[in-house]
C-alpha cells in the first residue's frame, strides 16, 4: 500500500501538463502575448504551438521555439551589435540592423539587463524583441483564411514551497508542491515534505519523571483538487504521512480540506489554512492537532 501510495504521488508530482483558455481569441488579441504558448488550429485540423504571433500580408506568422520581449523606450539605456567588435547604434539603425543586437535596459527597480535579440522591431513607445535563438528555430507562416482557431494557454506558477505549521501529523514541516492544471477553476496539487514531530506527554500533578519525549521525522504526502477562480479557491483531498520512528502504527491517513489563496504571477506569497482528521488507528503517543495553516513562495 505504502509502494502504490508513494509513486502515485511521485507521478502526479513530476506530471506536465498544457491548458487553454476555453474562449478563442482573435489574431490581434493573440499578437498581443508574449510567452504565453498559443495554439493554433487550422480547418484541417494541424495544430501549431508557439510562443507569440504576428500578422503580416494576410498571414501569420512566428519563429519557433523563440521568445518575444516587449521593452519600453524610457528604459533603453543602450543598443549595440554582437560580434568581435561591438559597436553601439541608436534605435533607429537597430530596426534596420539585420545581425543580433544586445539591449541594455533598466528595469524601472534599479537594476540594468541586457540580453540579445535576433531582431527588433517597432511598437508605438516600445520595442519589440525577439530572443531565445535554439537550433531547431524555424519560420512558421499560415494564411488568415486557413486558421479555424486560435488558443492561448492558461497560466500561473505550478510549483510551490511551503512551512507548514501542525496538520500533516507534525510540528512543523517543509514540502514541495506540484499543481497539474486541468482548467482555469480547477487544478490538482501533489504535495512531498519532511518534518518533525515530539512524542505527547503531559504531567498534571508535581514533577514529571517521564523520559524526554520521543523525537520523530514525518514524511507527509498529499493529492488534493482545488476548484475557484483568480487567488481564491477551496481546497478538498486526502494525506498520508509515515512517520520515522518508535511508534505504532508508522502512518495516518487522513483526509484534509480548507481554503488555499494561490497567485497568479511567479514570486508571490501561497497560503493555505485546512482541517485534516486521521481515519483508522492511529499512534498511541501523537496529540494530533486537526487544523494547520501553510505559507509558501510561488514559482
Amino acid at each position: 500500500m505504502k509502494t502504490l501510495y508513494s509513486i502515485a504521488i511521485l507521478v502526479v508530482l513530476f506530471q506536465s501538463c498544457m491548458v487553454y483558455e476555453k474562449r478563442p481569441v482573435s489574431i490581434e488579441q493573440a499578437s498581443n502575448y508574449n510567452d504565453r504558448r498559443i495554439k493554433i488550429t487550422t480547418i484541417d485540423g494541424n495544430e501549431q504551438m508557439v510562443n507569440w504571433i504576428e500578422g503580416k500580408d494576410e498571414n501569420v506568422v512566428s519563429i519557433k521555439n523563440t521568445k518575444r520581449t516587449q521593452i519600453s523606450n524610457s528604459h533603453l539605456m543602450q543598443i549595440k551589435t554582437v560580434g568581435s567588435k561591438p559597436t553601439p547604434i541608436s534605435l533607429d539603425s537597430a530596426y534596420k540592423h539585420k545581425g543580433v543586437i544586445e539591449i541594455l535596459q533598466n528595469d524601472n527597480k534599479g537594476r540594468l539587463e541586457s540580453a540579445e535579440y535576433i531582431y527588433i522591431k517597432n511598437g508605438g513607445n516600445n520595442i519589440i524583441g525577439i530572443q531565445g535563438i535554439r537550433k531547431n528555430t524555424a519560420k512558421i507562416v499560415i494564411p488568415n483564411d486557413e486558421i479555424k482557431e486560435i488558443q492561448i494557454q492558461y497560466f500561473r506558477p505550478l510549483n510551490n514551497i511551503n512551512l507548514n505549521l501542525l496538520g500533516d501529523a507534525g510540528g512543523y514541516s517543509i514540502m514541495y508542491e506540484r499543481l497539474i492544471p486541468i482548467s482555469p477553476n480547477f487544478f490538482l496539487t501533489g504535495k512531498l515534505g519532511v518534518g518533525r514531530a515530539t512524542e505527547f506527554q503531559m504531567c498534571l500533578f508535581g514533577p514529571c519523571d517521564l523520559p524526554p519525549p520521543d523525537k520523530y521525522t514525518i514524511i507527509p504526502l498529499q493529492l488534493t483538487g482545488n476548484i475557484g477562480g483568480g487567488r481564491h479557491f477551496f481546497e478538498f483531498g486526502f494525506g498520508y504521512s509515515f512517520i520515522e520512528g518508535n511508534t505504532y502504527p508508522d502512518y495516518i491517513f487522513y483526509p484534509t480540506a480548507g481554503y488555499r489563496l494561490q497567485p497568479l504571477k511567479s514570486g508571490k506569497v501561497s497560503f493555505r489554512i485546512y482541517a485534516s482528521f486521521p481515519t483508522g488507528v492511529y499512534p498511541y503517543d501523537f496529540l494530533y492537532v486537526p487544523v494547520g495553516i501553510s505559507l509558501g513562495i510561488s514559482f
